[in-house]
């Protein structure tokens, strides 16, 4: 429900008369927008496990129908230590890690010379590996969830920072939700990074 009111508010706004001068305009003629950043999410590694930060890498390419509308190809890993209670069986913390893909619609809701921002809902898979420290022990025995590959949802949005008409500065929050071991979880995730732009067509 929360992604489809985001679509929903997204696509009555892009639709709305534009209003951008010529200056602005020269920001927003590019087809297509590359972005390269870092990556944080808080997320519990199992149904009975604390929140813990992880951290890692989000790259997208976006390819602009109209100067409104494009379609989102969003990739994204993150990496940590599952916070276990202590055990004779695992001296350390376990490394748990995550690789996310997503395909999606982005909409372009409000653009000037300085700043623009985004709506975007995006529909992948995440690949969560558990087991790289538990060795033969199924990863339930530490009351993590198993390594799987599951179906995601992550909305969101953009807000990007003009530094030039071809580079912005990018922040990028958005909630990851998924189903880990049978169970519904939803977690909070930021990348910022950099947005490159390139072939002038729209």
């Amino acid at each position: 429900m929360i992604g489809i009111s985001i679509l929903t508010f997204g696509l009555g706004v892009a639709t709305a008369p534009a209003q951008a001068t010529g200056a602005t305009q020269a920001y927003y003629s590019y087809s297509n927008e590359v972005y390269l950043g870092g990556n944080y999410m808080r997320a519990a590694s199992g149904p009975t496990l604390n929140d813990t930060n992880f951290g890692g890498w989000n790259v997208s390419a976006t390819h602009f129908v109209t100067p409104f509308l494009g379609v989102t190809a969003d990739f994204q890993g993150d990496y940590g230590h599952a916070p276990i209670s202590p055990s004779a069986q695992l001296a350390n913390n376990p490394f748990v890690y995550q690789h996310l893909f997503f395909l999606g619609p982005q909409i372009r809701w409000h653009r000037s010379e300085r700043f623009s921002s985004s709506l975007r809902i995006l529909v992948g898979a995440t690949d969560t590996v558990s087991n790289s420290d538990t060795g033969r022990i199924p990863p339930s025995t530490f009351g993590l969830y198993p390594s799987a590959t599951t179906l995601s949802l992550k909305p969101g949005g953009t807000f990007d920072l003009n530094l030039s008409p071809r580079v912005a500065l990018r922040l990028a929050p958005g909630v990851l939700l998924e189903r880990q071991g049978g169970s519904f979880q939803r977690d909070f995730n930021v990348s910022t990074g950099i947005v490159f732009r390139i072939g002038r067509n729209n």
